[in-house]
């Protein structure tokens, strides 16, 4: 199974198509506030097989989902200091997209850190509960 999850500036939300191994659509699931011409461009343009996927795309991001658990979270973040339930409930209130984002988004804050002198490392729930991903390192 592999699953993607689809974000536009076009549309708050996010869609997630799930796919079988043969790459054929099994689900799609609809987080966003879509109008009537996202849905009708969407009923003419689903994208039924996965090689289809990226030509839905006009102003958009498609990001395959993969491990997306609190474990990776954890491990990666890597400062195993706070109150880890918080941690994980806020984790868990996130939607697939931000958690994607906080993904892409440790490696640059790792880097800041590192070239920043004198910083210290938030605390995993200060990260989430803050939304830490979405300042500009």
């Amino acid at each position: 199974m592999r699953k993607y999850v689809l974000t536009s500036p076009d549309f708050t939300g996010e869609l997630i198509f799930g796919y079988n191994t043969e790459g054929v659509l099994v689900f799609f699931e609809n987080n966003a506030v879509l109008q009537n011409a996202h849905w009708q461009y969407l009923s003419k343009n689903m994208p039924f097989v996965d090689t289809e996927l990226n030509g839905l795309v006009k102003k958009g991001t498609v990001t395959e989902i993969t491990d997306l658990t609190f474990a990776r979270f954890w491990k990666e973040f890597n400062h195993k200091v706070g109150n880890k339930k918080r941690t994980e409930k806020l984790w868990v209130a996130l939607q697939e997209s931000e958690r994607i984002a906080v993904f892409e988004h440790l490696p640059k804050y790792n880097y800041y850190l590192k070239t920043h002198q004198g910083l210290m490392k938030t605390y995993p729930e200060t990260f989430i509960s803050q939304r830490r991903w979405e300042n500009e390192y």
